[in-house]
């Protein structure tokens, strides 16, 4: 940034009296007098506009009537001095010069003189011994334009991606230096602008860490230096599946006794792994492509009953690994599963989700947390939550299982009769449904969904803002021009999509993410696209991408079923469907199938069901109460649907 010098407000006088003594006798003729101070030179330097105070103390000697301190005549004062006495005697002085103002001028060298005087000093008799002191003040400049310079990787990285700084200095000649080990520079010195390539060499760094330092910018001249905050951020190496959690069922007509999840990392380099379990019903396969196959075997399985276990998936020999564990639930029933419907019922907005790890279902009923079970449609649970006469919503439930967050706004009546809305933020367990409410929230938009990253869940909001579970805010997207109205993620390749209002709707993000970086995680946008079928006037309502994003199915006029070979989208139009269909909400199964609610003008609302080649595989007529929200059991077998205006909950088998 640049300021331009312009007039003081106030120019010091030429000359001041700091006290004048009386004479010790003689005639001026006779009297030889001197003066000496142990400076002849002062320079300070100072960076453009970067507030600065320095202060020279000056020791003089004299024989003479008095001092006399100010400007030379053949100068002009200046704006940036003041010039003080102290411990003045007879014959000896301090004389300090500040430097004020400094981050006012303009970059450049200004140069002025002062001048001490004694001798003899009456009306009618001046005679005079001087001591010129040259003044000189160095703004110069050295901007950068980051105040963090940041180096961010994977433990068992080779290399790290260099970092470039620009550099902005007019004429000033610079030297960068670091205080980091293995800091390199592509131009070391300098004249003026440059833009300098940063190299970090972490060949000799054996573990994950944070390494903090500067980078130092030396004005050459003045030998003056800033700091630009340096840090190298390796981050852990984890492993970890796809899916947070694993739900199996067996009943008498319906059966998912089988799962693949892929295994994945956040290190560049293989690693090889393993996958056990104490649960002796759990036969575990790895296959190729990092990819584990879940079997349970129902001889072994205990027998009418809800049972737990957990599978540990470790680094084989490799203790730098952060391992995982993945939660295993089987429902096993020998009843047939049935139809159900529950009526009675009040279902608050957007409150209806299966649980991801057990054979329920959560409800927001005024402000209660109602939990279900998805064959008996038992009501399991009640929990009051939020106040009275507040409706808990916006549930959000964490991939594993385990906790469970829900809003509510409440209506606050004033003492100045007026009324006033408070929004209270839960976070719900969902072992023993105790729940604490979130104080300090400070994400500014509505949260969305967990997603996850590297081995880690985020909360994500309409803005791109990612968050931590008590929604405190460590990311938003510094790019975004509009808000998403829908978000999903490619479990298996991590990769982000929303859909927006923007003349490409369909954008795709990747992210990074570094436990000890300050910045925890980063996005980046990779993607973006419109459809090649969808006219300028149409628009896509809803969309879900499959594990791996080889397939987007949307809800749109003309794009149904849109493909995606890791580089190029491709429209393939409209799914196979009866004629003059409604297509009504999207969804997906973890097996990768695409679930379309339509109306049928013939039969009422059905569920069209699409394979992985995007083949019409199966169609189920609902109860034929309109839809309001639609959701997939997480053993892919139950069909929820929040219907007849939200006060009936149809639960049907998928199979």
């Amino acid at each position: 940034m640049k300021v331009c010098f312009k007039n003081f407000l106030q120019l010091f006088t030429i000359f001041f009296l700091t006290s004048l003594l009386s004479a010790c006798g003689g005639s001026s003729s006779e009297k030889i007098y001197n003066i000496n101070a142990d400076i002849a030179n002062v320079s300070f330097s100072n960076e453009i506009v970067t507030e600065f105070s320095d202060s020279i103390a000056i020791n003089v000697t004299f024989d003479g009537d008095g001092l006399l301190v100010g400007y030379s005549p053949d100068t002009q004062p200046v704006g940036w001095l003041e010039f003080r006495t102290e411990n003045l005697t007879a014959n000896s002085a301090t004389i300090h010069i500040d430097l004020i103002d400094a981050d006012r001028i303009n970059i450049g060298e200004y140069l002025t003189k002062l001048r001490l005087s004694t001798g003899k000093l009456t009306d009618n008799d001046t005679n005079l011994v001087h001591h010129d002191i040259d003044v000189s003040l160095l703004i110069w400049q050295a901007n950068v334009n980051t105040e963090l310079v940041s180096f961010s990787g994977t433990f068992g990285d080779t290399t790290l991606t260099d970092q470039t700084i620009e550099i902005t200095s007019e004429n000033n000649e610079w030297a960068l230096s670091s205080d980091i080990d293995g800091i390199t520079f592509d131009q070391a010195t300098g004249t003026g602008d440059a833009s300098v390539k940063i190299t970090a060499d972490i060949t000799n760094i054996s573990s994950a860490q944070l390494i903090t330092g500067n980078i130092i910018i030396t004005e050459t001249t003045t030998g003056d230096t800033k700091l630009i905050p340096l840090e190298l951020g390796l981050d852990n190496q984890y492993i970890y599946p796809s899916q947070a959690s694993l739900a199996f069922s067996s009943t008498l007509n319906v059966s998912n006794l089988n799962q693949t999840v892929k295994v994945n990392t956040n290190s560049a380099v293989a690693i090889n792994w393993q996958a056990n379990s104490t649960a002796t019903w759990l036969t575990l396969t790895k296959l190729e492509n990092d990819l584990l196959n879940v079997t349970i075997d129902l001889n072994t399985a205990p027998v009418e009953a809800l049972t737990t276990a957990d599978i540990m998936i470790s680094a084989v020999d490799n203790d730098n690994v952060i391992n995982a564990t993945l939660p295993i639930s089987l429902f096993q029933s020998t009843e047939q599963a049935v139809n159900q419907v529950i009526t009675d019922i009040t279902v608050n907005n957007d409150t209806m989700l299966p649980a991801p790890n057990m054979p329920y279902f959560y409800v927001g009923v005024a402000n209660e947390l109602r939990v279900y079970h998805q064959y008996s449609a038992e009501l399991l649970q009640t929990i009051v939550v939020s106040p009275d006469a507040s409706l808990l919503e916006q549930f959000i439930v964490h991939p594993d299982g385990s906790k469970l967050l829900a809003k509510a706004v409440e209506t606050v009546n004033n003492e100045d009769g007026s009324t006033s809305l408070v929004t209270h933020r839960y976070q719900i367990n969902l072992t023993d449904y105790s729940f604490t409410e979130i104080a300090e929230a400070n994400i500014e938009f509505e949260p969305v969904r967990y997603v996850q990253f590297s081995g880690r869940y985020f909360i994500v909001t309409t803005a791109l803002e990612f968050a931590d579970d008590n929604l405190q805010l460590l990311f938003r997207d510094p790019d975004l021009t509009s808000l998403a109205s829908s978000i999903d993620q490619a479990s298996e390749t991590e990769a982000l999509y929303t859909l927006d209002s923007s003349a490409t709707p369909i954008k795709r993000y990747t992210a990074s993410v570094n436990d000890f970086t300050e910045q925890t995680i980063t996005t980046s946008l990779s993607h973006d696209y419109r459809p090649d079928l969808l006219a300028e006037n149409q628009s896509i309502s809803s969309f879900v991408v499959n594990n791996d994003e080889s397939s987007i199915y949307a809800i749109s006029p003309t794009s149904e079923y849109i493909s995606f070979n890791g580089t190029t989208f491709t429209d393939n139009g409209l799914l196979t469907q009866v004629d003059n269909a409604i297509t009504l909400q999207v969804n997906k199964s973890k097996d990768n199938r695409a679930h379309f609610i339509r109306f049928d003008p013939l039969v009422g609302f059905v569920l069209n069901i699409y394979n992985e080649q995007s083949t019409l595989v199966s169609t189920i007529q609902t109860f034929g109460q309109q839809p309001f929200g639609v959701e997939i059991s997480a053993d892919d077998k139950r069909l929820l649907i929040n219907a007849s205006g939200s006060t009936q909950i149809e639960i049907i088998t998928i199979e």
